[in-house]
Protein backbone atom coordinates (compact mmCIF):
# COMPACT_ATOMS: atom_id res chain seq x y z
CA UNK A 1 0.00 0.00 0.00
CA UNK A 2 1.28 3.34 -0.96
CA UNK A 3 1.35 6.47 1.09
CA UNK A 4 -1.50 7.99 -0.96
CA UNK A 5 -3.78 5.07 -0.18
CA UNK A 6 -2.87 5.22 3.51
CA UNK A 7 -3.62 8.94 3.57
CA UNK A 8 -7.00 8.31 1.90
CA UNK A 9 -7.87 5.59 4.44
CA UNK A 10 -6.75 7.84 7.30
CA UNK A 11 -8.84 10.69 5.90
CA UNK A 12 -11.83 8.37 5.52
CA UNK A 13 -11.51 7.22 9.12
CA UNK A 14 -11.22 10.76 10.53
CA UNK A 15 -13.97 12.33 8.41
CA UNK A 16 -16.57 9.57 8.20
CA UNK A 17 -16.11 6.67 10.57
CA UNK A 18 -15.21 8.51 13.79
CA UNK A 19 -18.06 11.08 13.50
CA UNK A 20 -20.48 8.26 12.63
CA UNK A 21 -19.37 6.26 15.68
CA UNK A 22 -19.69 9.33 17.92
CA UNK A 23 -23.17 10.05 16.50
CA UNK A 24 -24.30 6.48 17.11
CA UNK A 25 -22.96 6.49 20.69
CA UNK A 26 -24.56 9.87 21.40
CA UNK A 27 -27.89 8.72 20.00
CA UNK A 28 -27.83 5.56 22.09
CA UNK A 29 -26.95 7.50 25.24
CA UNK A 30 -29.71 10.05 24.64
CA UNK A 31 -32.21 7.28 23.93
CA UNK A 32 -31.21 5.42 27.08
CA UNK A 33 -30.81 8.26 29.58
CA UNK A 34 -32.72 11.32 28.37
CA UNK A 35 -35.71 9.91 26.51
CA UNK A 36 -37.68 8.75 29.58
CA UNK A 37 -37.20 12.18 31.16
CA UNK A 38 -38.20 13.95 27.94
CA UNK A 39 -41.27 11.74 27.55
CA UNK A 40 -42.36 12.46 31.12
CA UNK A 41 -41.86 16.19 30.55
CA UNK A 42 -43.87 16.01 27.34
CA UNK A 43 -46.70 14.25 29.17
CA UNK A 44 -46.72 16.91 31.91
CA UNK A 45 -46.88 19.68 29.29
CA UNK A 46 -49.65 17.92 27.37
CA UNK A 47 -51.63 17.39 30.60
CA UNK A 48 -51.26 21.08 31.47
CA UNK A 49 -52.50 22.09 28.01
CA UNK A 50 -55.37 19.62 28.25
CA UNK A 51 -56.34 21.06 31.63
CA UNK A 52 -56.20 24.60 30.21
CA UNK A 53 -58.49 23.63 27.33
CA UNK A 54 -60.95 21.97 29.72
CA UNK A 55 -60.86 25.01 32.02
CA UNK A 56 -61.46 27.30 29.04
CA UNK A 57 -64.49 25.23 28.00
CA UNK A 58 -65.94 25.43 31.51
CA UNK A 59 -65.16 29.14 31.61
CA UNK A 60 -66.97 29.72 28.32
CA UNK A 61 -70.04 27.97 29.74
CA UNK A 62 -69.89 30.21 32.82
CA UNK A 63 -69.39 33.30 30.65
CA UNK A 64 -72.37 32.54 28.41
CA UNK A 65 -74.61 31.53 31.33
CA UNK A 66 -73.76 34.81 33.06
CA UNK A 67 -74.70 36.55 29.83
CA UNK A 68 -78.11 34.90 29.95
CA UNK A 69 -78.56 36.07 33.55
CA UNK A 70 -78.00 39.68 32.47
CA UNK A 71 -81.38 39.73 30.74
CA UNK A 72 -84.04 40.69 33.30
CA UNK A 73 -87.30 38.76 33.60
CA UNK A 74 -90.05 41.13 32.38
CA UNK A 75 -92.66 41.98 35.01
CA UNK A 76 -95.51 42.22 32.51
CA UNK A 77 -95.00 38.70 31.13
CA UNK A 78 -97.98 36.32 31.47
CA UNK A 79 -97.73 34.08 34.53
CA UNK A 80 -97.04 30.62 33.02
CA UNK A 81 -94.27 32.01 30.80
CA UNK A 82 -92.84 34.12 33.62
CA UNK A 83 -92.68 31.10 35.95
CA UNK A 84 -90.93 29.09 33.24
CA UNK A 85 -88.41 31.89 32.70
CA UNK A 86 -87.78 32.28 36.45
CA UNK A 87 -87.18 28.51 36.70
CA UNK A 88 -84.73 28.72 33.78
CA UNK A 89 -82.86 31.52 35.55
CA UNK A 90 -82.66 29.38 38.70
CA UNK A 91 -81.37 26.47 36.62
CA UNK A 92 -78.75 28.76 35.04
CA UNK A 93 -77.63 29.91 38.49
CA UNK A 94 -77.27 26.27 39.59
CA UNK A 95 -75.37 25.49 36.38
CA UNK A 96 -73.02 28.44 36.99
CA UNK A 97 -72.44 27.28 40.55
CA UNK A 98 -71.68 23.71 39.44
CA UNK A 99 -69.37 24.91 36.65
CA UNK A 100 -67.52 27.30 38.96
CA UNK A 101 -66.96 24.49 41.47
CA UNK A 102 -65.66 22.30 38.66
CA UNK A 103 -63.33 25.10 37.55
CA UNK A 104 -62.14 25.53 41.13
CA UNK A 105 -61.36 21.81 41.24
CA UNK A 106 -59.43 22.09 37.94
CA UNK A 107 -57.17 24.98 38.97
CA UNK A 108 -54.42 22.91 40.63
CA UNK A 109 -54.11 20.76 37.48
CA UNK A 110 -53.41 23.75 35.24
CA UNK A 111 -49.63 23.79 34.95
CA UNK A 112 -47.28 26.57 34.00
CA UNK A 113 -49.30 29.24 35.80
CA UNK A 114 -47.82 31.42 38.51
CA UNK A 115 -49.32 31.65 41.98
CA UNK A 116 -50.55 35.22 41.44
CA UNK A 117 -52.73 34.03 38.58
CA UNK A 118 -54.13 31.24 40.73
CA UNK A 119 -54.93 33.73 43.52
CA UNK A 120 -56.79 35.98 41.10
CA UNK A 121 -58.57 32.98 39.55
CA UNK A 122 -59.69 31.81 42.99
CA UNK A 123 -61.01 35.30 43.75
CA UNK A 124 -62.91 35.45 40.45
CA UNK A 125 -64.38 31.99 41.03
CA UNK A 126 -65.46 33.00 44.54
CA UNK A 127 -67.16 36.09 43.13
CA UNK A 128 -68.90 34.01 40.46
CA UNK A 129 -70.15 31.59 43.12
CA UNK A 130 -71.40 34.46 45.27
CA UNK A 131 -73.22 35.92 42.28
CA UNK A 132 -74.77 32.56 41.44
CA UNK A 133 -75.97 32.02 45.01
CA UNK A 134 -77.46 35.49 45.42
CA UNK A 135 -80.12 37.30 43.46
CA UNK A 136 -77.56 39.75 42.09
CA UNK A 137 -78.64 42.69 40.01
CA UNK A 138 -78.11 42.71 36.27
CA UNK A 139 -75.34 45.29 36.67
CA UNK A 140 -73.48 43.06 39.16
CA UNK A 141 -73.84 40.06 36.85
CA UNK A 142 -72.43 42.13 33.97
CA UNK A 143 -69.54 43.24 36.20
CA UNK A 144 -68.70 39.66 37.17
CA UNK A 145 -69.02 38.57 33.55
CA UNK A 146 -66.49 41.27 32.68
CA UNK A 147 -64.01 39.59 35.03
CA UNK A 148 -64.57 36.05 33.75
CA UNK A 149 -63.61 36.86 30.15
CA UNK A 150 -60.06 38.15 30.87
CA UNK A 151 -59.47 35.43 33.47
CA UNK A 152 -58.74 32.92 30.74
CA UNK A 153 -56.15 35.22 29.19
CA UNK A 154 -54.48 35.15 32.60
CA UNK A 155 -54.53 31.36 32.62
CA UNK A 156 -53.32 30.96 29.03
CA UNK A 157 -50.55 33.58 28.90
CA UNK A 158 -47.32 33.91 30.86
CA UNK A 159 -46.98 36.89 33.21
CA UNK A 160 -44.18 38.34 31.07
CA UNK A 161 -46.55 38.83 28.11
CA UNK A 162 -48.30 42.21 27.67
CA UNK A 163 -51.64 40.45 27.17
CA UNK A 164 -51.37 38.99 30.66
CA UNK A 165 -50.94 42.43 32.19
CA UNK A 166 -53.89 43.84 30.21
CA UNK A 167 -56.06 40.95 31.39
CA UNK A 168 -54.79 41.40 34.96
CA UNK A 169 -55.83 45.05 35.04
CA UNK A 170 -59.20 44.28 33.41
CA UNK A 171 -59.96 41.60 36.02
CA UNK A 172 -58.90 43.91 38.86
CA UNK A 173 -61.04 46.71 37.45
CA UNK A 174 -64.07 44.44 36.99
CA UNK A 175 -63.83 43.10 40.55
CA UNK A 176 -63.00 46.44 42.10
CA UNK A 177 -59.63 45.18 43.33
CA UNK A 178 -56.86 47.76 43.66
CA UNK A 179 -54.21 46.50 41.23
CA UNK A 180 -51.29 47.58 43.39
CA UNK A 181 -48.34 45.52 42.33
CA UNK A 182 -46.66 45.65 45.72
CA UNK A 183 -49.57 43.99 47.50
CA UNK A 184 -50.00 41.46 44.72
CA UNK A 185 -46.28 40.62 44.73
CA UNK A 186 -46.39 40.06 48.49
CA UNK A 187 -49.35 37.71 48.03
CA UNK A 188 -47.48 36.01 45.19
CA UNK A 189 -44.35 35.63 47.30
CA UNK A 190 -46.29 34.18 50.24
CA UNK A 191 -48.23 31.81 48.01
CA UNK A 192 -45.12 30.52 46.25
CA UNK A 193 -43.23 29.68 49.45
CA UNK A 194 -43.00 25.97 50.11
CA UNK A 195 -45.14 24.82 53.03
CA UNK A 196 -43.40 24.31 56.36
CA UNK A 197 -43.08 20.73 57.45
Amino acid sequence: MGPVLMAAIDSLITTVLIPAAVAVCTTLLVEYFAKPWLEARKERILEAHRARREAAAVGRRIYFDLGRLEDPVPEDMPEPNRTTLVNEVKAKRESILADSRELERMLPRIGGVNALTLLIAARVIGTVQGTALSDASDAKVAEVRGAVGPLFDLLELGWWRPGWWRAYFRVCEALGIEPRLGARLVEFQQASKPPKR
